[in-house]
């Protein structure tokens, strides 16, 4: 009998620990908190794929291409700093969540360009959020503009 009670007491506490994880509980706070410290575009798309992975179905995102009027809703502002471009988006959709954006940068003397793509942890609706491109040249004298995003429309 007194083997029995102790081994209840033991087991007890595991049991307890089990109910309470660590990590995040679901896709959005796995994103949320693996995407801090403004990593590179290819460690979003793994954080994004991994938390996917990591979830059941119900908890899984879906991506949707953002169609042209949700692009026309945008309000951006580019700077360049440490061979970057920082775009700081107003999400001026009541809708749609942003994950992803491409953009275009253009030199303007030789017409050449470059396509990029810029990711931000979850973008909400009616908000500013700055995506960071990673730029492998920037012209001195360039244009840009935005070609297509990803993210997630919500009733």
């Amino acid at each position: 009998m007194k083997m029995i009670l102790i081994f209840m007491i033991a087991l007890t506490p595991t049991i307890a620990m089990a109910e309470q994880p660590d990590g995040p509980n679901n896709h959005y706070d796995c994103i949320l908190e693996s995407m801090k410290g403004n990593p590179s575009d290819e460690e979003a798309k793994s954080i994004r794929d991994t938390c996917q992975e990591s979830f059941s179905d119900r908890d899984k995102i879906e991506y949707e291409d953002l169609p042209t009027s949700m692009l026309m809703l945008l309000e951006a502002t580019a700077k360049v700093t440490d061979g970057n471009i920082a775009m700081t988006v107003y999400n001026n959709s009541n809708i749609w969540y942003i994950y992803e954006l491409k953009i275009r940068v253009t030199d303007k003397r030789s017409g050449s360009y470059q396509d990029y793509s810029g990711h931000y942890p979850w973008c909400e609706p009616l908000s500013s959020c700055e995506f960071k491109f990673h730029v492998f040249e920037i012209p001195e004298n360039m244009s840009w503009t935005i070609l297509g995003g990803s993210g997630q429309h919500v009733p």
